[in-house]
């Protein structure tokens, strides 16, 4: 083969490769949607995916944990309306008890409610969230408050991430609100004080435990108000946090998609391109007198 015929050849070869190569890219972007498969296809579009998609990952690994913050603030929650309501109904017996026309077996009866009040009131101080008690602080693994209504659990809260680099506490200080400033201050406490009261008869002693009663259930009423107003910012968090990640995934999809209708008319035209180098290719080797190519 001459050397003009080789260069013949060797230009309509590389000519169909390139169309045949055009017209593949553009069938496949028709067939699958996409715009960019491999990061060959578009670097720059690509490093840009990488990015949306590690950013909407963590944003959504980071909704999740405020979401099941969320959650547990919910139950914790619910047992601190349990906390309250033995605290108001505890109250309610001093107030009735403290009367000096009861006589001592009415207040022996009432003391046994008492007990029964404070034995429901550690139990929602123990409530759990999955495994977790959810007011143990940091120490979430065994109950915060033993059978004595001591407090065993951690001086501290635990926290999550709201945003990125911001942090809020998502767990009741129970060490605060619920176990008082001393034990006798405590849930447990003020709640073991009116059996003890309500058992010696006396109804000045029983009276002198409303002041503690009045106490404990306003600082439970706090604890509850805060967890209630975190939970709403958590909420707040976790739909900012869906938001954010969806228009990542947004414009992932502009990035990597494809617009049919111009996917579609780039397909037309790279037939059309094939078509025409192959129709050129076959005059040119007819005309040299070569054999024709496909």
């Amino acid at each position: 083969m001459r050397v003009t015929e080789q260069l013949v050849f060797g230009t309509a070869a590389a000519l169909a490769a390139q169309a045949r190569e055009r017209l593949a890219k553009a069938a496949a972007e028709v067939s699958t949607g996409r715009r960019v498969v491999h990061p060959g296809d578009d670097p720059g579009a690509a490093g840009q995916l990488v990015s949306h998609r590690l950013e909407r990952t963590r944003l959504q690994a980071m909704g999740r944990a405020v979401e099941a913050a969320s959650d547990e603030l919910g139950a914790a929650d619910d047992a601190l309306g349990g906390v309250g309501d033995a605290l108001s109904r505890a109250r309610e017996l001093a107030l009735a008890m403290a009367n000096g026309t009861v006589s001592a077996s009415e207040r022996a009866s009432a003391a046994v409610e008492a007990d029964v009040l404070r034995q429901q009131a550690i139990a929602s101080l123990n409530a759990r969230f999955g495994n977790r008690y959810v007011f143990g602080g940091t120490r979430d693994s065994t109950p915060p408050f033993d059978a004595t209504g001591t407090y065993r659990g951690a001086a501290d809260a635990r926290t999550v991430e709201i945003a990125p680099g911001v942090f809020e506490e998502v767990s009741v200080r129970a060490d605060l609100a619920l176990a008082g400033p001393t034990p006798a201050e405590g849930v447990p406490g003020v709640l073991e004080r009116l059996s003890a009261a309500l058992r010696s008869g006396e109804a000045d002693a029983v009276r002198a435990t409303l002041d503690g009663l009045d106490a404990a259930a306003s600082r439970a009423l706090d604890a509850r108000v805060r967890a209630g107003a975190t939970r709403a910012a958590l909420d707040t968090a976790a739909a900012a946090h869906r938001s954010v990640a969806e228009a990542q995934a947004v414009a992932a999809a502009r990035l990597s998609e494809v617009d049919v209708f111009d996917a579609s008319s780039r397909l037309a035209l790279a037939q059309q391109a094939l078509q025409a180098v192959v129709a050129a290719a076959q005059q040119t080797f007819r005309l040299t007198g070569l054999g024709p190519v496909s």
